[in-house]
């Protein structure tokens, strides 16, 4: 009865482990696939902005500017998701490489932006110009690159709770 009662312990321990296991991962997935679909929120908003900007709307360029403020705070998001990815312990060394490459995207996507701000408060035809080049050529890039890594975290950490979930189950 004693055996009984230590295998069933046990059993029971490893069934809470496994179940919080894939809840971790679920939560994982969840995480990576929302920050997949903000990316591409905070790219619209860009071009949302700059379109505004190419329109001559007044302030398009401003942080209070209507298109240029959801920008601004989906890109708040999306940085808040990044920041809760890269505060977490349980990430396999795939998934670390993945945000990696998500941050460095994102970082060169915010710094690019910067200039394509700057471009279109100058005033000028060249500031304009140079700007809508920079959204229709760099900022594509470092958005394809975000969305890219954030993709396959999405997909690698789906693939993982998948797992985990079964795993659990059996």
């Amino acid at each position: 009865a004693a055996i009984m009662a230590i295998v069933a312990v046990l059993g029971f321990s490893g069934s809470v482990d496994a179940a919080t296991s894939a809840s971790a991962s679920s939560q994982k997935a969840q995480l990576a696939l929302g920050m997949k679909y903000q990316a591409a929120d905070w790219n619209g908003w860009q071009t949302a902005y700059a379109f505004d900007a190419g329109r001559g709307v007044a302030d398009a360029a401003e942080d209070t500017g209507e298109s240029r403020a959801a920008y601004l705070a989906s890109q708040a998001a999306l940085v808040e998701g990044l920041v809760a990815f890269e505060d977490r312990t349980d990430l396999t060394g795939e998934q670390q490489a993945l945000v990696a490459e998500a941050r460095t995207a994102i970082d060169a996507f915010i710094a690019v932006d910067a200039d394509v701000v700057a471009g279109y408060k100058s005033g000028t035809a060249e500031g304009k110009a140079a700007a809508d080049t920079l959204v229709i050529t760099t900022e594509i890039e470092n958005y394809n690159n975000a969305a890219a890594a954030l993709g396959k975290l999405a997909e690698v950490t789906s693939a993982g709770a998948a797992a985990d979930v079964t795993a659990a189950a059996d």
